[in-house]
């Protein structure tokens, strides 16, 4: 006979009893996953906005006021774009039909001759109030985005900077074809205006910074040839001068903050919150976010077994607001060196191979900054560039020559010489003689190696064995595939 504990009905109370402990011990574990709600303790939009309006000096409401009537002037510009464009199409043969191209004066070689629709849209918009809101926009000072709001700085669509970009197009299609013209001074007030421009769109989020650079970027691939084919006067010069010193890129270290404070905002709407900073994420509350979130690369898991997984396997609030703020400081400092000095360093692991999996959720929110970052150097180093060609034409203005060396520019035309970006060193310049392009001098960047090539661009024919180039500023007009 058994012994009693090995009776039937003895084991199977055991077996139920044991399952029993440990449902219940599974639920007091996971359940709170469920049962817990975000506090949204912090409204890092606003800190987001302080990146900016911290200085005294500046109007915080004031800055407000600007962006919502830039905001306003330029959706009445995308209005009077698609109402021209309708009225071309309308007007036009079912064969003949193209839409509104201001992109076409900027980038062919040659001014195209049918562009009597372009030349038309262009007089329109000079009688309507969008230019002169935009005047009052840029000389009003900072204008500031409203980034607070009720679903998180992740929720806000900047459906402004595509507009930002159309105005762009038509402002340096009118820039090209008053240079054209030959009045130098209205191309210097539509320079003036497309950097204003990129300026008061220019958030502390990286991607309303790279919107800003590419804008004026257009503008700088636009005026550099332009400095070479005609001869600008001296008070159109100083103009673009003073425009380029007004409206410098802001720095990138500042959309650095700003997406981490973004991300923050994140994390303090998809964790729990137990009052002491700590936490365990909400899947649901992360797979709304990863679905808006253009920066992720994973599905989180769902459903029971997804929350037993937050609790026991995926890292904690703490865990990971530690590791993401560790992750931006480091950005932070390598962002401190110049891109010639960081391009010899091993890439910064940001994304999954840098963490163990327990910040699988992490690591797909966690945007590419280091190669964005890159680009804004680059783009920036173009900009100081143009700046010394601007120069180079106030100081040919002036006496009527160009200066043998840059450092003739100092200090009756610019305090000091601009730095390059990339290499934290000069800019390469000298005088050409008979060049085949027309151009009176070679200005170049000596590049992410930091090696003077001599100002040989990266599509000339290279030395054998050479692989190095410099990035030339002072380039001549191409057609850039329109």
């Amino acid at each position: 006979m058994p012994p009693p504990w090995y009776r039937p009905r003895n084991v199977l109370v055991v077996v139920f009893t044991a399952v029993a402990i440990a449902i219940a011990a599974f639920v007091v574990m996971v359940m709170p996953v469920y049962r817990g709600e975000p506090t949204i303790a912090v409204d890092y939009g606003r800190r987001i906005e302080e990146l900016i309006v911290s200085d005294p000096d500046i109007d915080a409401p004031a800055a407000r006021a600007r962006f919502e009537r830039l905001d306003a002037l330029l959706v009445d510009y995308e209005q009077l774009y698609e109402a021209v464009t309708a009225e071309l199409m309308q007007a036009s043969d079912e064969h003949d039909a193209r839409p509104l191209e201001c992109e076409r004066i900027i980038f062919a070689v040659d001014v195209p001759d049918d562009i009597d629709a372009e030349r038309r849209f262009l007089a329109r918009l000079a009688t309507s109030s969008i230019l002169a809101d935009l005047d009052a926009v840029i000389a009003g000072g900072p204008a500031v985005r409203d980034f607070s709001g009720p679903d998180g700085v992740h929720a806000i669509f900047m459906q402004e900077l595509g507009r930002a970009r159309l105005l762009a197009f038509a402002l340096a299609a009118h820039m090209r074809l008053s240079a054209e013209a030959g009045d130098y001074d209205a191309a210097a007030r539509s320079f003036e205006r497309i950097l204003g421009l990129a300026s008061a769109i220019e958030q502390p989020i990286l991607i309303s910074m790279l919107v800003a650079d590419s804008i004026r970027s257009l503008v700088l691939s636009e005026v550099a040839p332009e400095l070479i084919e005609h001869t600008y006067p001296e008070a159109a010069a100083r103009r673009m001068l003073d425009a380029m010193d007004r409206f410098a890129p802001r720095a990138t270290r500042i959309g650095i903050e700003g997406e981490r404070l973004a991300l923050h905002d994140i994390i303090q709407r998809t964790f729990t919150d137990d009052g002491a900073g700590d936490g365990h994420a909400l899947l649901d509350r992360f797979a709304e976010f990863l679905g808006d979130w253009s920066m992720t690369g994973s599905e989180p898991p769902r459903g029971f077994a997804g929350a037993a997984l937050s609790r026991f396997y995926l890292a904690s609030r703490r865990e990971t607001v530690d590791v993401i703020d560790s992750m931006y400081e480091a950005l932070q400092v390598r962002l401190a060196m110049p891109l010639a000095q960081r391009a010899g360093l091993p890439v910064q692991p940001f994304g999954p191979a840098a963490l163990s999996n327990r910040f699988s959720l992490v690591t797909g929110l966690l945007p590419t900054l280091q190669g964005a970052a890159d680009q804004r150097d680059a783009a920036a180093s173009t900009f100081a560039g143009v700046r010394i060609m601007v120069a180079l034409e106030l100081h040919h203005a002036r006496h009527g020559t160009w200066p043998a060396t840059l450092d003739a520019l100092v200090p009756g035309i610019l305090p000091s010489l601009p730095l390059d970006p990339i290499t934290a060193g000069p800019f390469g310049y000298r005088l050409l003689a008979n060049d085949p392009d027309g151009r009176p001098y070679l200005l170049y960047s000596l590049g992410a190696d930091g090696v003077d090539d001599g100002g040989r661009d990266i599509d000339e024919p290279s030395p054998p064995n050479v692989v190095t180039a410099d990035l030339v500023i002072s380039t001549v007009r191409e057609d850039r595939g329109w």
